[in-house]
């Protein structure tokens, strides 16, 4: 996404109280929360209530974020909240409004996605793919860190991705899910551009940016 900001202004990030560092969690995705016994939900029943019978029921969740400089994941437990519907879809996935609650049950607004049936036909591509998605998204915005600090004295236009974790969910059934987690941002969406090579838009700056991907990569990108 880009926006016009100013210099100056920008957001610092640290490791989540409690993380650790896990070097392969595709493997079983990590830790099995059904071996654990459920901690009592932080979210209260009057927050709960505000928000409609529209959301499933809080839910335990391991969430993973992918480490750029470490190269590994890191993993912490949460307690997230799914809408039942979806409110969009792609030609790929489904997009479900979520709540990543806090231990004092404080809401924090995101956006679920989850793969459609078809997308791949075995749980081990399916799982490759949830991480593919959030390593992918969490590189595209160093490199973006990067063009930047090289277009710092060029315009005041600057380009960020949205963080993107993987979530491990199991519910009552004892079924796991995975699916991608982002920061739910309101306004209208623009797509600029895509991996097939389509221009969307006639603003220069993404394609700036997806060029300077394949320089800084040499070409790898």
């Amino acid at each position: 996404m880009f926006k016009k900001i100013r210099r100056g202004l920008g957001g610092g990030g640290k490791d989540e109280e409690g993380s650790e560092t896990r070097d392969s969690p595709r493997r079983g995705a990590g830790d099995d929360p059904s071996k654990e016994k459920p901690d009592k939900s932080p979210i209260r029943r009057d927050r709960a209530h505000s928000l409609g019978s529209s959301m499933h029921v809080p839910k335990r969740a391991f969430k993973y974020t992918y480490d750029v400089h470490k190269e590994t994941w890191r993993s912490q437990e949460c307690v997230v909240m799914i809408a039942k519907k979806s409110f969009q879809e792609g030609g790929m996935r489904r997009c479900h409004k979520m709540y990543e609650v806090d231990k004092h049950g404080n809401h924090s607004p995101g956006v679920a996605k989850l793969f459609k049936d078809d997308v791949s036909e075995s749980e081990e591509e399916l799982m490759k793919a949830y991480f593919d998605e959030a390593m992918t998204q969490t590189v595209a915005d160093t490199i973006a860190q990067q063009f930047n600090e090289f277009c710092t004295d060029r315009c005041d236009l600057q380009c960020r991705f949205l963080p993107v974790c993987v979530m491990h969910i199991q519910d009552e059934s004892k079924r796991a899910t995975l699916l991608n987690s982002e920061p739910y941002l309101k306004g209208e969406y623009v797509k600029h551009n895509d991996n097939d090579g389509h221009v969307e838009t006639n603003l220069e700056l993404p394609q700036a940016f997806s060029h300077f991907t394949w320089e800084f990569s040499k070409a790898s990108l």
